[in-house]
């Protein structure tokens, strides 16, 4: 990620809570919805996208390039 200029090294993963989930407007998954079982179907958009662990450098680019693809037209949709 710093190497597109987003310092995550502070960031701590966390799991969604219930009251993240009711607070939630949308709930975006990525490949993950057998897994996560408190995420109403109302909410949540699965974008089924590789898991990057144990992936090459290369690999894990083209994830994080497609998130940001789509975390962009995301908020295009709300301007």
């Amino acid at each position: 990620m710093a190497e597109i200029g987003i310092d995550v090294s502070g960031h701590v993963l966390h799991r969604l809570t219930l009251a993240d989930i009711q607070a939630a407007e949308r709930i975006v998954t990525m490949g993950c919805t057998d897994g996560c079982a408190l995420t109403p179907p109302e909410k949540t958009v699965d974008w089924k996208l590789d898991d990057p662990d144990g992936k090459t450098i290369e690999k894990v680019r083209t994830i994080r390039d497609e998130v940001e693809t789509r975390v962009l037209a995301l908020i295009d949709c709300f301007d």
